[in-house]
């Protein structure tokens, strides 16, 4: 059977106010961590499709250490047989100077809370912004959200 491999930091990036501490996501995606959000939509809703067809399964996975770095090595946290994906756009609304999400439903959409999105992505509404880089005046992102439970907007 296929394996498709998800990886999640085991700590914040070297751009974030938080970088090297740990983000706890291992321990999040097994309690509290409800989806991921990604930006290669395409690739990813394809291989959502497989893994719900049963032709394939997900493996989330985080390093033991440094990526890549000699003894470090790939430790499964999870491994999923259906994924669930929903569109979302997140762009910053100007007269309530704050980022809002919006999930798509074919030609509409609806709005999502966004402490309630970074909450279920394991993060603190600031360090959602932070790992998005989501400032002030920026562009609109559209990433997928890769939802590891049930759970939908």
């Amino acid at each position: 059977m296929k394996t498709y491999v998800l990886m999640v930091s085991k700590v914040f990036p070297q751009y974030h106010p938080r970088k090297g501490e740990q983000t706890g996501f291992r321990d999040k995606i097994l309690i509290t961590k409800n989806h991921t959000l990604r930006m290669n939509t395409a690739l990813w809703e394809a291989r959502a499709e497989e893994i719900n067809a049963g032709q394939a399964i997900l493996s989330i996975r985080q390093w033991s250490g440094k990526p890549y770095e000699p003894g470090s090595h790939q430790e499964e946290i999870l491994q999923l047989t259906h994924l669930g994906t929903q569109r979302i756009r997140l762009s910053y609304n100007k007269t309530k100077r704050l980022w809002e999400g919006f999930v798509s439903y074919g030609k509409y959409e609806k709005r999502v809370n966004l402490a309630r999105l970074a909450t279920n992505d394991g993060l603190s509404v600031e360090d959602f912004e932070q790992w998005f880089r989501l400032q002030p005046e920026g562009k609109d992102l559209s990433p997928v959200i890769l939802h590891f439970t049930d759970m939908r907007y």
